[in-house]
């Protein structure tokens, strides 16, 4: 469970005790809205203690008394060392033959987090700061499919099994014979 802060049309926020499981958010309580700093954290500390006694989650870090929270100031948060290691290894298994970025791109969002298109879409973006829209998807896997990528990363896996892993890739049948 976490905590989510929600923008509302009239200014004010909302706060919210919420979990997120196969990619469904379940809302588990809705604490209030907030205008001011001082209903903002008050209404943070109840969601922390609603947290805290339905999971008997306790906060990892409690920040040391020196340090300010609202002096931090996060500019960007992204898993990127994870998407250059994702983009290495899609190249070594040459995979980057084909030459469309946004397939790799694609790749790496569904290895990182299996989702439908218009999810890895949001993963894309949010996490990995790339933005394509849904069309431009659509349109590269379309044609990927019309010139048979799927065959060639297959043909590329089999390659690199046999010449790096040194993999005969006999395929055994546990079918009994009629």
């Amino acid at each position: 469970m976490r905590v989510r802060i929600v923008p509302l049309i009239s200014g004010k926020h909302t706060v919210q005790v919420v979990s997120k499981r196969l990619g469904k958010l379940t809302i588990h309580k809705h604490l209030g809205t907030f205008v001011t700093s001082a209903e903002k954290e008050n209404l943070f500390k109840k969601a922390k203690e609603f947290i805290k006694s339905q999971t008997g989650q306790e906060e990892l870090f409690s920040p040391p008394e020196h340090l300010q929270l609202k002096n931090v100031i996060i500019t960007q948060s992204q898993p990127l060392f994870l998407y250059r290691l994702l983009c290495r290894v899609y190249s070594h298994l040459g995979f980057d033959r084909c030459g469309d970025p946004l397939i790799r791109d694609l790749i790496a969002a569904r290895v990182y987090q299996p989702s439908s298109k218009r999810e890895t879409r949001e993963v894309l973006s949010d996490l990995f700061g790339i933005n394509y829209s849904l069309i431009t998807i659509y349109r590269h896997l379309k044609r990927a499919i019309n010139e048979k990528l799927k065959d060639q990363f297959q043909t590329a896996l089999i390659n690199y099994a046999q010449k790096e892993l040194n993999d005969s890739l006999r395929l055994v049948s546990t079918m009994s014979p009629l």
